[in-house]
């Protein structure tokens, strides 16, 4: 059978852009493993779209929502192996992130596109909650090969505390070490970082985040009300900062509930959303 051949350098010149959907964004955080298809469908045809447009290449990280966060936070998983019930706590919530990583990915297949999913508890391995190391190369084969990556909040094996949670952002984080991103955009509810609480008629949204105000910012920043053991908001925040620190990407936290708004971003247009820079 003759070889395919495949020219990575010509592949890694195409612009690449990290996209995170979050778990509030496609399923119904406040009933117990309900997923929104029709949401996701809609956001998946946005992205390739945009990608079809722009010739960019796309890696797609999906939260977890009302899947994985409940049976987390009810066995303790971020804390580790720290009693009997810790790892079935640990192999159910794995369970609870595939479950839902399947309805994403059946969603794909139902209208045509061609995303690839990727288990992180399978590539990577991690240290105090943060990944220490993994491999690459098969998304990278995955890419060159016309395939839209697929990542997903997991749990991860770790070499101090035996299991961990590692959060969609910090699975893109670790990503963006080896593929160098032009933009990252996270998808939220809510249509960017706020000077206070959303729910707060005085709060103002943050147009810009960068090197002057992020100390400022991150003080300001809460956690959610919503399960969420991957540390809410400003986890996201510092994560997202992290990133475009690290490799000179531009940084967006918009509001993904609104249609049309996560291809506008993809395409270079002006949207109301939190611009973070270096």
């Amino acid at each position: 059978m003759p070889q395919i051949r495949i020219n990575y350098s010509d592949f890694m010149e195409n612009e690449l852009c990290l996209i995170k959907l979050g778990g509030s964004v496609i399923t119904n955080t406040a009933v117990q493993k309900e997923a929104k298809p029709e949401v996701i469908k809609r956001l998946l045809k946005e992205i390739y779209e945009a990608k079809k447009e722009t010739g960019a290449d796309i890696i797609i990280g999906h939260g977890g929502g009302s899947f994985p966060h409940i049976s987390a936070s009810k066995y303790g998983v971020q804390n580790g192996l720290v009693n009997e019930e810790s790892r079935k706590g640990a192999i159910i919530t794995l369970s609870d992130a595939r479950e839902l990583d399947s309805i994403f990915i059946k969603c794909g297949v139902e209208i045509g596109i061609p995303i690839f999913p990727f288990s992180p508890s399978s590539f990577t391995l991690s240290k105090k909650g943060k990944i220490s190391e993994g491999s690459v190369s098969q998304i990278r084969e995955a890419m060159a090969r016309g395939f839209i990556p697929v990542v997903y909040g997991d749990v991860g094996v770790d070499a101090e505390q035996g299991v961990c949670i590692v959060s969609t952002e910090e699975i893109l984080n670790f990503l963006s070490r080896h593929f160098k991103p032009s933009k990252v955009i996270f998808g939220t509810d809510v249509d960017g970082v706020f000077d206070r609480n959303p729910a707060d008629p005085k709060a103002k949204l943050v147009g810009e985040l960068n090197n002057k105000n992020i100390s400022e910012i991150m003080s300001t920043v809460g956690t959610t009300k919503k399960v969420d053991v991957t540390g809410g908001m400003k986890i996201k925040v510092s994560l997202m900062y992290e990133i475009v620190r690290s490799t000179g990407a531009i940084g967006y936290i918009a509001n993904a509930t609104k249609p049309g708004i996560m291809k506008s971003i993809i395409l270079g247009r002006d949207e109301q959303c939190t611009v973070v820079k270096r």
